[in-house]
């Protein structure tokens, strides 16, 4: 490890080809490690152990790992302390050994970095996150996590997830700057809770529910071909013609079973239709003209896909709104994940809440509105 010979490293007491591969530097407020074996995948265990153990010091403020230059650069706050005191401090918590009480709840490490190029970890509070709040007003807030440059998929179907937790009222990405914008009501949620919220999302443990429904992707990659290769026998090459008439029929065969099922229920419909116009294209050799029709089939699922979408978004929010986190009534009254809830853990409910799990009150009354589960209205 890098860490166990912090000290003697600033005394030349390490081989030189150890001191060309693993490198301290620092400045005011950062420190800099160099160990391209450690860092080379920040979602490994060797560095979910460094990301522990560095954290214990209650200083560090956060922690940015590029996996491309195997570094670690490290933001700290000196509190009056010379640069011997914190490496010294600095290579005891990577050692394991006890440095400070003040060491946070590791909640929300890394877990699925391995194909990122570099990951930024947080303090925020007690608990660390990826997620770095860059502007945070009231009911307004932007954060910034790289994931959502690297994989713009998931960071769409965050987007639809968080769209849908009760109190956020839009949320809007830019996958070039890596950055969140979310606006909430901060009576109903706050900062904090929604970047605990969007932790759990990125480990992957809760349903993307936005997602789970959406019409599969339409592809073109057959319909190019066919129109690239129809246009090449057309007018360059007609000896590719038999060609375009192998992939007309072969990329048709679903079709054709579809409209002989139909056919023996007296049932034509379109399945029906496309074998005709394949028969006919195939007996006057126009290829270029079925092949520009298919296409254009698939660009018009395409749209209809992509308004659905777009519909399913807009009423996502206002339909399914739910709550992703419960208050405890016990300690200081931490709010939890709904998924975190235990059988025997009591939650404080107010006026306007609605009920996150099944359970029975203990303490208190109050009059509760069952439309929501029942479909009728009273209390």
């Amino acid at each position: 490890m890098l860490w166990s010979a912090v000290a003697r490293n600033r005394q030349n007491a390490r081989p030189a080809s150890d001191r060309e591969r693993s490198r301290v530097t620092w400045s005011a407020g950062a420190i800099s490690l160099c160990d391209p074996a450690l860092f080379a995948d920040p979602g490994s265990s060797a560095c979910r152990l460094f990301l522990q153990r560095i954290f214990r010091l209650d200083e560090v403020r956060a922690v940015e790992v590029d996996r491309s230059r195997g570094t670690a650069r490290i933001d700290h706050e000196s509190r009056g302390r010379t640069v011997d005191e914190t490496l010294d401090r600095l290579a005891v918590a990577l050692r394991g050994g006890q440095t400070s009480a003040g060491i946070p709840i590791v909640g929300a490490l890394p877990a699925r970095e391995g194909s990122w190029t570099a990951v930024r970890v947080v303090r925020r509070g007690m608990s660390l996150t990826t997620w770095d709040v860059v502007h945070a007003s009231a009911g307004r807030v932007r954060l910034r996590n790289e994931v959502l440059r690297t994989d713009e998929g998931l960071a769409h179907r965050i987007v639809r997830e968080l769209s849908a937790v009760h109190g956020v009222e839009s949320c809007h990405v830019r996958c070039l700057t890596a950055s969140l914008l979310v606006r909430f009501d901060p009576t109903d949620i706050d900062t904090q809770q929604l970047v605990q919220i969007l932790d759990h999302l990125l480990q992957g443990s809760a349903q993307l529910l936005g997602h789970a429904g959406d019409p599969p992707p339409t592809s073109f990659a057959l319909a190019n071909t066919a129109v690239g290769l129809a246009a090449l026998g057309e007018f360059v090459l007609p000896a590719l013609l038999p060609a375009s008439a192998l992939l007309l029929v072969g990329s048709n065969l679903k079709t054709f079973r579809a409209a002989w099922d139909k056919l023996r229920r007296r049932q034509p419909g379109l399945p029906l239709l496309y074998t005709t116009i394949v028969v006919v294209t195939l007996s006057s050799g126009q290829f270029l003209a079925a092949a520009l029709m298919a296409w254009m089939v698939k660009f018009w699922h395409r749209q209809h896909r992509d308004r659905l979408l777009a519909t399913r978004r807009r009423l996502l929010p206002g339909i399914a709104q739910h709550r992703r986190l419960a208050r405890l009534a016990s300690g200081e009254g931490a709010d939890v994940l709904l998924e975190e809830l235990r059988p025997g853990d009591m939650v404080q409910i107010s006026a306007g809440a609605v009920i996150p799990a099944d359970g029975r009150v203990v303490e208190g009354s109050a009059l509760v509105d069952e439309g929501l589960l029942c479909g009728r209205d009273g209390l």
